[in-house]
């Protein structure tokens, strides 16, 4: 990037300091309160089939002059038109330093874009970018994933043995059609096994074992849900995730437990992972987490392409439909979902029901994911918002999500 920069702030203010020396770009303030102040630069659009990777650091000692401060690409037509907005987002962080990258496509029809580095009242605090590094890069395309939902027969006689027998034939039978993932569905293990959940849970390599056995056979990555009777003496309502090697990949604990879980001992857990696999970025959630914001709010942030969604049966169905297109539509990720009764919808990452299970027989859907995001993603407020992902970090606020988490009440209260 070139040396200079223009600076200036969206009001005019007096009591900022601009400062451009050895590649450091600094806004500070008096301790007044100020508008959206910072730098900005023009260049010329990079060839269609290129997108531009960017990178820059931002340091404040203030915190919470860091959380807001931001970085994006303006992309703009010939006539001046906004045509879109990407943010950088934090890929490394310590509290007073977060490292910003992004890696944008030219919507169609840009002419230029236009680099800002914007800090918003900055108050007695002082805000430093490093100049940010720009490289041109081919555009990634996007990637064809196959998913599949099945779930396991019924048997008059159920027991978890016998649960526990289905689970690789379930997930051999899929072979033929070669998925890269399948999904089974929560309790698949206890499903029709009288009993609560501490009566139904089982050690985790007992599942671990039906699953890799299952995942070899099918070729696939597998994911079920069962009650797990952990090592430290806790039931969890747990997800294993075993690559096609029948390797563990990882796990994930149920974070949003039902009012029977809790009141039955299940302990939730408390922490949610992404995982990369050969085919992408892949997270877990269960049942009653979709019903939450939260968990595809973080699995997007942590930049998950793919949400495998375990569940026991669906008794809301059009809640469902419209709950779990809006998870995949807000945050960009498609959605695998599998049950043992009711449908299980596969939705892409713009919210369209591609396929549902709705008996014993696997269905299956190709996903696209990961490269460019075709947009505006948002109808409503077009054109900007082309990148759902990058939009809902780059313009989210954290004031409201700390003020939800005061507001929490544990259940009982």
């Amino acid at each position: 990037m070139a040396a200079s920069w223009t600076s200036g702030s969206l009001t005019r203010s007096e009591s900022l300091r601009f400062e451009q020396v050895d590649g450091t770009l600094t806004v500070a303030a008096d301790g007044r309160q100020t508008s959206s102040s910072g730098y900005w630069q023009s260049a010329p659009t990079p060839a269609p089939s290129c997108a531009v990777e960017i990178t820059t650091t931002v340091e404040s000692q203030s915190e919470e002059t860091l959380i807001r401060a931001r970085a994006l690409v303006q992309w703009n037509a010939a006539s001046g038109a906004l045509l879109g907005v990407d943010y950088l987002l934090p890929c490394e962080r310590t509290e007073s330093l977060h490292e910003l990258r992004v890696i944008a496509e030219p919507p169609p029809g840009a002419a230029t874009y236009s680099i800002m580095l914007l800090a918003t009242n900055v108050g007695s605090s002082a805000v430093r970018w490093t100049t940010p590094r720009l490289t041109e890069r081919e555009n990634p395309p996007r990637r064809p994933v196959t998913v599949a939902s099945a779930r396991l027969p019924a048997n008059l006689d159920q027991t978890i043995e016998f649960n526990l027998s289905q689970i690789a034939p379930t997930l051999a039978a899929t072979a033929p059609q070669h998925p890269d993932i399948v999904c089974l569905p929560e309790m698949c293990v206890s499903w029709g096994v009288n009993g609560g959940p501490r009566d139904v849970a089982v050690a985790r390599d007992a599942v671990l074992a039906r699953l890799a056995e299952g995942a070899i056979a099918s070729g696939a990555i597998v994911a079920a849900a069962f009650y797990e009777a952990a090592d430290d003496g806790e039931v969890y309502n747990t997800a294993l995730l075993v690559d096609r090697r029948g390797d563990l990949i990882g796990e994930y604990r149920k974070t949003h437990l039902t009012t029977l879980e809790i009141l039955s001992g299940v302990r939730a857990g408390t922490t949610l992972d992404v995982f990369p696999t050969d085919v992408g970025r892949v997270a877990m959630v269960i049942c009653w987490d979709m019903w939450y914001p939260e968990p595809l709010r973080l699995a997007s942030l942590k930049n998950a392409e793919i949400v495998l969604w375990p569940y026991e049966q669906d008794r809301h169905v059009a809640h469902r439909q419209v709950t779990a297109r809006a998870r995949a539509m807000d945050n960009g990720v498609a959605i695998v979902g599998s049950s043992q009764v009711g449908p299980a919808p596969i939705i892409d990452d713009d919210g369209n029901i591609l396929v549902e299970l709705e008996s014993t027989d696997p269905v299956y859907a190709t996903l696209e994911i990961g490269g460019p995001l075709s947009g505006p993603r948002w109808p409503q407020s077009p054109p900007a918002c082309r990148n759902r992902r990058n939009l809902i970090a780059g313009e989210r606020n954290v004031s409201l999500s700390n003020a939800i988490a005061e507001w929490s009440v544990p259940p009982g209260q």
